[in-house]
Formats: structure tokens, sequence, C-alpha cells
């Protein structure tokens, strides 16, 4: 049984039981949540398992990896795949699509990548090209459902992490590789502008999350409490994850009751509509 010399070693009970494998492949997954609720969920609120966690840097023991599974012993987060594969999960704010892996994060990536290489040398340093034929990936890689997972929909490990894996983690493993090893693109690729372009959204989705209590399934309607930045006390204004607009109260009468939008009657910080780009309604809300 491997065990990663630079991990927090946390193995859980299933490791003395499960069946033994030589792995192929190491797939990274996100947890949608702090690595400690993804730690205590496997240990109580299921039988599904990961080799490992990478938290975020900003968690108790988070400046390194927990190691839940030794390397040998099957963990069953990878679907068709668990025979053959080894799993990091890693923590996020809870929306891995707009939260990318913090630097922290992005290091362990790299290394625990280029260790498990190492120790294990059926695990190929290519990107994997089929959900069986070994190498590197991500959980969603080959769709959703897929041999990896059955859940539909899934863009596990999120969309701002599968573009740090396709530009950061995997050619940083790629570079420990063997001569004539060679790295295998993506058929698609994020450009620089629409990376910036998530950036900003993910800042967004964060200041407004933390402001009205998370985020809703509708743009939501409040009254300014106070007049500041230009916004006047009283005003109604719409706010989503990706701007804001002023509109009057008939208006705004209108879209509650089409359900376009969901109103908050409780007072919010001014300050914060300041981060929010100001949109025009028209395109926007349906008409």
């Amino acid at each position: 049984m491997a065990l990663y010399e630079d991990a927090l070693l946390r193995l859980l009970p299933e490791n003395a039981t499960s069946p033994w494998i030589d792995p192929t492949t190491l797939i990274y997954h996100s947890i949608v949540g702090p690595g400690s609720a993804g730690y205590s969920y496997f240990l109580y609120g299921t039988n599904l398992v990961s080799t490992y966690i990478n938290p975020r840097s900003d968690e108790p023991n988070g400046n390194k990896g927990w190691q839940l599974m030794g390397t040998n012993r099957q963990a069953d987060a990878n679907y068709h795949a668990n025979g053959f594969a080894n799993s990091v999960e890693s923590g996020d704010h809870g929306q891995p699509d707009t939260q990318p892996w913090d630097p922290g994060q992005v290091r362990r990536n790299i290394e625990l990548g280029i260790w498990e290489t190492n120790t294990h040398p059926k695990i190929r340093r290519i990107r994997c090209t089929a959900w069986n034929t070994g190498g590197i990936g991500f959980h969603s890689m080959f769709g959703a459902p897929s041999p990896w997972t059955p859940a539909r929909g899934k863009t596990c490990p999120g969309k701002a992490r599968i573009l740090q894996f396709e530009r950061q983690i995997l050619p940083a493993i790629l570079a420990e590789s063997p001569p004539g090893t060679t790295y295998v693109p993506p058929e698609e690729t994020m450009t620089h502008a629409q990376e910036a372009k998530l950036s900003a959204v993910a800042e967004a989705v964060a200041e407004l999350s933390q402001q009205i209590g998370g985020i809703p399934s509708k743009p939501v309607a409040l009254r300014m409490p106070a007049t500041a930045h230009g916004k006047t006390k009283g005003e109604v204004w719409v706010v989503g994850p990706f701007g804001c607009f002023h509109i009057q109260r008939s208006a705004l009468n209108l879209l509650l009751i089409t359900g376009q939008v969901i109103e908050k009657t409780d007072p919010v910080h001014p300050d914060y509509l300041v981060s929010m780009p100001l949109l025009d309604p028209a395109l926007t809300i349906a008409a």
C-alpha cells in the first residue's frame, strides 16, 4: 500500500477492507464544499470514498493534502473506473464552476500528480484519451453521465478548475515526464478573454453571495437602504450574478407577477453594488 509522504494521513475504515488495485489512472474532482465536509461525508454519509482530499488552503490543516485511502486500495468515487483509478477530491466554496483552485491547491495537485506517476508507472503521463486507457483526467472529462460518473449534468471539478487543469496542472505534471512523452491537448480550451471574464464573474458571484446569503435561482430585486455611489435611497435595483440595473416599482411588480425575479426585503449594504457591472435590463430580463 503506497502512502504519500507529504500528505496528512486520515485513513478511512474502508482502507482495511477495499479490494486491492494496480492504478492506471488519476482523476481530479471537486467536493462542492470545504475539504472537512467532504471528509465527514466519506466517513459518515456514504459508501463512496476518494483516495485524497486537497483542502482549501484557508481550512484547518489546509497546508497539505489528506490521504484517505492507500493508492493500492479501491476508492469508489469514479463509477466504472473504480477498479483502476486513484482520485483527488478538492475543497471549494460551493461554487467550483467559478471558484478556481487556490495557489496552494494548484501546487498540491501538481506535486501529487508527479508523485502518483512516479510511484505507479502504469499511470501514464498523458491526458486520458479514453475512460479506460489510463493517464490523468478530471471527473467529467468524458461527459455526464459517462463511465466515470452516473450524474447527469455534472461539471466536476468545475468549469474554472477544468481550465486550470488544462493550462496549469497537467502541463506541469508532464514537464516532469520522461523524454518523448507528449502532451495531448484537449479539443477545446478557453481563450484568455474568456478566462478573464470567468474570473470577473467569480468575484461578482462571491460578492453577491456574501451580501444576500447565497446565490438564488433568479435575479434579486432590492430597495436601496441609503444613498450611495450614484444610487438613491428607495430606488429598486435588480441584481444577478453578472450585474445590476435600476427599474421602476411598477416594472418590478410585473416582473414579480410573471416570476422572473424574486424580491429581498432585508437591507443590504449599498457599497457592494459598486463592484457589480451596470446592465441593460432589456438584455437581462425577458419581455
